[in-house]
């Protein structure tokens, strides 16, 4: 099947993105090989600068979002998007997009991850030790589980129980 590109409307990616973009992004029109077009946009994500996003860094973004509509049942765009939304100073965007992934069964440790720091990050600590308790009954195995988890403990004065999940995720590795 031929993937035709389209240009998504300025409107539509201001809504999106909360910022005016000058040039729109071309993304496919369905959702085809939405794995391979997350991790094309991912690549990119993740080579430009640290400091500061400029329109370059826009249009990576944009183009994530973007896949997020035209793939929306698809957790990987989903968990990216709450990240971008994330490190663009979007904690409730990110919130409900990982709020939404973690409602599918299965196992979903990224997701549970950044959900965690966010919860920990509102003082919302029991949500935060059920939720990351909940997900190492899942993935026992997944070393950043086990790290929150040490972080949540710790902060709820639970030294021991914080020592031992850090213990467990430097183990894990």
């Amino acid at each position: 099947m031929r993937r035709i590109p389209i240009a998504a409307p300025p409107l539509l990616l201001a809504l999106l993105t909360g910022a005016c973009a000058k040039q729109a992004p071309m993304v496919s029109a369905e959702c085809v090989t939405p794995d391979a077009q997350l991790a094309r946009l991912l690549a990119s994500y993740r080579a430009l600068p640290a400091s500061g996003c400029d329109e370059s860094c826009e249009q990576v973004r944009q183009g994530i979002e973007l896949l997020g509509l035209a793939c929306p049942a698809h957790v990987p765009t989903m968990e990216a998007n709450a990240v971008v939304a994330f490190e663009a100073g979007r904690p409730m965007v990110a919130q409900q997009l990982l709020d939404i992934v973690l409602s599918q069964p299965g196992s979903h440790a990224r997701a549970a991850v950044l959900r965690a720091r966010i919860a920990i990050d509102e003082g919302n600590l029991p949500f935060a030790a059920q939720l990351v308790t909940d997900q190492i009954r899942l993935s026992p195995a997944h070393a950043d589980l086990h790290e929150v988890a040490g972080s949540v403990a710790y902060f709820q004065r639970r030294f021991e129980a914080s020592d031992a999940s850090l213990r467990t995720a430097a183990r894990l590795g």
